[in-house]
């Protein structure tokens, strides 16, 4: 099973490519990393983060590669087909909204064989240890697959956590 890292040489996708090596780890699970080349991603930030999560990798003995590729929609929904991928880590910025207008709101409309997980990186300091780790959950929205990303991270950085469930009012 593997779990993708996508990245662009910003310290906000290594911070998510560093949660995918965590969630890896716990799980047993390959690590890929994917940048898909274009106009405006620096490339030598790009092999410079590959290199850093690579040696983060050996360091608790998770198999790890990267690729690079030019044709990002086609390429990740035909990988996601011919390879067993579990999630797939992308980071995301803020604008007017949570990811109006950026390669993740892209990543969700996408038919993958995947679970993805945007992460929306606030402390980039963060990514090391992690003290502790909410969940809230909206009315019976809670999936096995949910529980089992969260539990993972809780596992993977010996967190505290809570589970919240959330009812709206009318």
């Amino acid at each position: 099973m593997k779990v993708i890292a996508l990245i662009n040489g910003q310290i906000t996708s290594e911070v998510s490519a560093i949660y995918a090596l965590h969630y890896a780890k716990v799980n047993s699970y390959e690590l890929e990393l994917i940048h898909f080349l274009n106009n405006r991603d620096e490339l030598v930030a790009v092999q410079r983060t590959i290199m850093r999560i690579k040696e983060m990798a050996k360091g608790y003995d998770i198999a790890c590669h990267s690729d690079m590729f030019n044709n990002t929609v086609h390429y990740l929904i035909q990988y996601t087909k011919e390879h067993f991928v579990d999630t797939i880590f992308c980071a995301t910025r803020i604008k007017k909204s949570f990811f109006s207008d950026s390669f993740s709101s892209l990543l969700i409309k996408l038919p993958l064989r995947a679970n993805i997980a945007i992460a929306r990186i606030v402390h980039v300091s963060a990514a090391m240890s992690i003290d502790s780790l909410l969940l809230p959950i909206e009315d019976d929205r809670l999936s096995v697959m949910k529980f089992h990303f969260f539990s993972s991270l809780v596992q993977a950085y010996e967190a505290q956590y809570e589970l919240y469930s959330i009812k709206k009012c009318s």
